[in-house]
C-alpha cells in the first residue's frame, strides 16, 4: 500500500513537469534506482488520495527513488549533485536548480520532496522522496503495470 503512495505522488510529479511544457508524455516512465541517505523531506498527499489508497497522507525520510521517462536513467552521481542542491532550492521562491542536469532544459524542486528535470519532447529525470519503500517494491508495482505513469 505505501508503494502506491509514492507512485501516485511520482505520477502527480510527472504530470506537473509536463504541464511545463504543454504536453503530455508518451515514453514509459523507468524505475532506475534509489539514493540512501539523501537530504531529509517529508510531504503529504492529498487526503483523498491517501483515503482512497488506504494508507497515511505523509511520506519522509532520507530515501530517494530516481525515475526515468523517455531517457536513459541518469549517472546516480548527477543525481546525488541534484540532492545536494535540494534543500538550498526549497528556499527559493523558484525552486530552480543551476546548472541544470547535462541534455535537461530546467532541473527545479517544484514541492516537498521530488527534484524533476525536464528535456526536449517532454522527457524527464525526478528524483522522490519515498519513504521505506524498497526498489523492489516500486519495480514489482511497476511491472504489474500499476505505475500510475506511461
Amino acid at each position: 500500500m505505501r508503494m502506491s503512495l509514492a507512485l501516485v505522488a511520482l505520477g502527480a510529479v510527472i504530470g506537473a513537469l509536463a504541464g511545463q511544457t504543454g504536453a503530455t508524455p508518451v515514453a514509459k516512465t523507468k524505475v532506475c534506482y534509489q539514493i540512501k541517505n539523501g537530504p531529509y523531506a517529508s510531504w503529504k498527499l492529498p487526503a483523498a488520495v491517501a483515503k482512497s489508497l488506504g494508507v497515511p497522507r505523509e511520506i519522509k525520510g532520507t530515501t530517494w527513488t530516481a525515475f526515468a521517462t523517455g531517457v536513459p536513467c541518469q549517472p546516480a552521481t548527477s543525481a546525488r549533485a541534484l540532492l545536494a542542491k535540494y534543500s538550498a532550492a526549497r528556499k527559493t521562491l523558484s525552486g530552480l536548480i543551476k546548472p541544470p542536469l547535462q541534455g535537461f532544459n530546467l532541473c527545479a524542486t517544484t514541492s516537498p520532496g521530488e527534484v524533476g528535470c525536464v528535456g526536449k519532447n517532454v522527457s524527464t529525470f525526478t528524483l522522490l522522496e519515498t519513504g521505506k519503500y524498497t526498489l523492489a517494491q516500486i519495480r514489482q508495482l511497476a511491472a504489474t503495470g500499476k505505475l500510475p505513469v506511461k
